[in-house]
């Protein structure tokens, strides 16, 4: 059954929205369901050897920049982010190949997402 098969009643408002500025690349910064007004928070990650080539290749965070590549050929990611869950559900499908560096926020944030399921039966 599709989505469009549930819907019982339609009703159309004399409403409308007012298309947000600059909407082109408001989009093109944002690269999931988060979007943010403000991306205050500066967040790093290191990336191990073999997954490196992956995040050169392709944006996974907003503002996404490799700032340092290690002499064991890890990486250290910077990103500004608005709201934690614009990168923790990236993070987690990458563990154990991730680890976040900062904000300690942030690393605690997944850790107790990963405590949490693990206590799960």
């Amino acid at each position: 059954m599709e989505a469009i098969d549930r819907i019982k009643k339609i009703e159309v408002l004399d409403e409308y929205f007012d298309e947000k500025e600059n909407l082109k690349e408001y989009l093109d910064n944002n690269i999931n369901i988060w979007f943010p007004d403000k991306r205050n928070i500066k967040a790093a990650i290191k990336v191990e050897e073999g997954e490196a080539e992956y995040f050169r290749k392709r944006t996974y965070f907003p503002y996404q920049k490799i700032k340092k590549t290690n002499k064991d050929g890890s990486i250290v990611i910077e990103m500004k982010i608005g709201d934690f869950m614009e990168v923790i559900p990236t993070i987690l499908r990458w563990i154990p190949h991730v680890q976040v560096i900062s904000p300690i926020e942030l690393k605690n944030e997944v850790k107790d997402r990963l405590l949490t399921y693990l206590q799960k039966d």
